[in-house]
């Protein structure tokens, strides 16, 4: 049974509530866009930087076209094997076209620096790495996705055939996490359809099959933590 560090429940409802004004307020300001992916996007060893990101078939379209018609680019990319590199437009965050909604969310941060203020003293680390907050991380990423959970479980991203056009996933920042955290998040909050779909295309612009399964085989210890608090969550 996980020892929350933080008022988890209240976290989830924040992040929730978060997540719903700001993609509501990017739907309102961009009318006709064709939103495909709603993402929450934390930080590595700072668990209380989160903040929320989407993109639109249009703007995908107009990188892709860009990156394609530069030959030289393509062929560098081609000769290294990276054959499907126009897939990071598609899923990769940094070239989405909306980020934001860390106003809508000062009551989390509040919540995590508390408990990691609390946990550094009692820890003493002089600096960040991979064992630092592990359950401070676990739990900031897991009340993160199981917040887009219930925003999909209330319809907020549709239904039918229109919920199997949009895909919602979890990311990390300049972490050794994300790619696990990426895929894990996606099966946990899509369709079955929509989850292959994106992995079928994610998969070969990020990472490989050998590194996934040495994740499961060898997981970190916030990927054991957050696997637990999802669990207990389902």
């Amino acid at each position: 049974m996980t020892s929350y560090l933080f008022d988890f429940n209240a976290a989830r409802k924040i992040l929730y509530n978060g997540a719903r004004a700001f993609f509501t307020r990017v739907r309102a300001k961009f009318p006709h866009e064709a939103l495909y992916v709603y993402n929450a996007i934390g930080s590595d060893d700072d668990a209380k930087l989160v903040h929320f990101v989407a993109n639109s078939e249009q703007h995908f379209e107009e990188a892709a076209a860009k990156y394609l018609a530069d030959e030289r680019t393509v062929k560098s990319h081609r000769e290294k094997g990276f054959h499907h590199q126009v897939f990071y437009y598609k899923w990769g965050f940094p070239e989405w076209a909306y980020q934001g909604g860390e106003r809508d969310i000062e009551g989390f941060y509040e919540l995590v620096e508390a408990a990691e203020i609390e946990d550094d003293e009692e820890n003493d680390f002089d600096a960040p790495g991979p064992e630092v907050n592990v359950d401070l991380r676990a739990q900031s990423y897991a009340a993160a996705v199981l917040a887009l959970r219930d925003l999909d479980s209330e319809g907020f991203f549709g239904s039918g055939a229109e919920r199997e056009k949009v895909t919602v996933f979890f990311s990390v920042i300049d972490s050794p996490e994300v790619y696990w955290l990426q895929n894990e998040s996606a099966r946990l909050l899509n369709p079955p359809a929509v989850y292959e779909r994106f992995y079928a295309e994610w998969l070969p612009a990020m990472t490989t099959e050998e590194d996934l399964a040495k994740e499961r085989e060898q997981p970190s210890s916030v990927h054991k933590a957050f696997s637990l608090i999802i669990s207990e969550h389902s």
